[in-house]
């Protein structure tokens, strides 16, 4: 049984979280979580047998695997070509390297080069890291998208999320242009700075910073967008009816911005957060805090690129927990099921498929 829980808190050694907590406190943490857990079973041990699942049935976790599409529309699988450079486009390489990266190199800074814009694709199941032109690392997240151009020129950088984006964005110093400056830059300038804003447009939200950490989840089928910073600053903001953007909210590190996808309302700040929750996915892990079951199996649905069904309605029920995105799936089902409040089934379907039933 001790083997058991201690998978609910058992985080994965592949990377490091951005931030970490005192040894001290973490640990308690985890006995509290085990003690917690084991009194749960004691006082209300489960009905439903644990989760068996045959091997052929079960799911492997998702990996590198993404669609570069270029300027002239050609579409590169990085998932099935070689490492080393994959194409030249107006004076810029592309390269793949061995630890799936996907890397921009301006050949020569000082020629003007067209303005041209690429896409990188994550499938459900993948998630990608790109080195921008700039020198800013995005990693995708899967069922995401980020389309951005080749070379960044003149007095922003702008590019465009679709799902879930952690941004470690490089500063650009302002290149003067005949009269024009951007205001943020503008009044950086006054106290011997100027940098290029970096520009992040998510589902009508507007990210808008100059060089720092931060992560976003943006994921059409979500109810919230959840901007979350944790190094630097952030301006985020939205276009009201007049399609003009509003005054936003300007976070600190440790906050997240929220904006919902379901009603017209303002921006809000959450001062109440977990910095390694959200940025979990990133490092390797899943990490659930009193989270919906909902909202947990989309996250699975995405990178296990499984149907999920529903044979009991769990609208109510909230679950805790800790675990690595690189194990099977049947794993983690099992490490969610030591709550006793919900169980799981996986089915192949007569053309293959395989699906996760859900039930309490």
């Amino acid at each position: 049984m001790l083997n058991r829980l201690q998978a609910v808190i058992a985080a994965p050694a592949k990377t490091a979280p951005v931030f970490s907590i005192s040894r001290f406190w973490k640990y308690a943490a985890a006995v509290i979580l085990v003690c917690a857990i084991g009194l749960y079973f004691w006082k209300y041990p489960g009905s439903k047998q644990p989760l068996v699942v045959n091997q052929k049935n079960d799911i492997a976790p998702g990996g590198n695997k993404a669609i570069l599409t270029l300027a002239d529309g050609r579409k590169i699988s990085l998932t099935d070509v070689k490492d080393g450079e994959l194409a030249q486009q107006s004076g810029i390489r592309v390269t793949k390297t061995a630890d799936g990266q996907l890397v921009y190199h301006v050949a020569d800074a000082s020629s003007a080069v067209p303005l041209a814009y690429n896409t990188l694709s994550t499938p459900q199941g993948g998630q990608y890291q790109v080195v921008l032109p700039d020198g800013t690392r995005v990693w995708l997240n899967a069922a995401s998208s980020l389309t951005y151009p080749t070379t960044f020129s003149g007095n922003e950088r702008l590019v465009t999320l679709t799902g879930e984006g952690y941004f470690e964005v490089a500063k650009a110093p302002l290149i003067p242009q005949r009269g024009k400056q951007h205001a943020l830059s503008s009044r950086l300038a006054g106290r011997g700075e100027a940098w290029v804003p970096f520009i992040v447009m998510a589902e009508g939200q507007r990210v808008e910073v100059l060089g720092t950490h931060f992560n976003i989840n943006a994921y059409p089928d979500e109810e919230v967008i959840k901007t979350t910073l944790l190094e630097g600053s952030v301006k985020v903001s939205k276009p009201n009816s007049a399609a003009l953007l509003d005054a936003g909210v300007k976070l600190h590190p440790g906050q997240q911005a929220v904006l919902s996808q379901v009603s017209p309302t303002a921006i809000t700040v959450n001062n109440d957060i977990n910095i390694e929750e959200a940025v979990a996915w990133k490092n390797g892990y899943f990490m659930f805090i009193n989270e919906p079951v909902q909202s947990i199996m989309r996250k699975i649905s995405r990178w296990y690129n499984v149907e999920i069904v529903y044979q009991d309605n769990l609208k109510d029920k909230a679950l805790w927990g800790t675990v690595s995105r690189f194990k099977n799936v049947s794993e983690v089902l099992k490490m969610l099921e030591l709550t006793g409040v919900v169980h799981f089934k996986i089915e192949t379907q007569y053309n293959g498929e395989r699906r996760i039933i859900v039930m309490k």
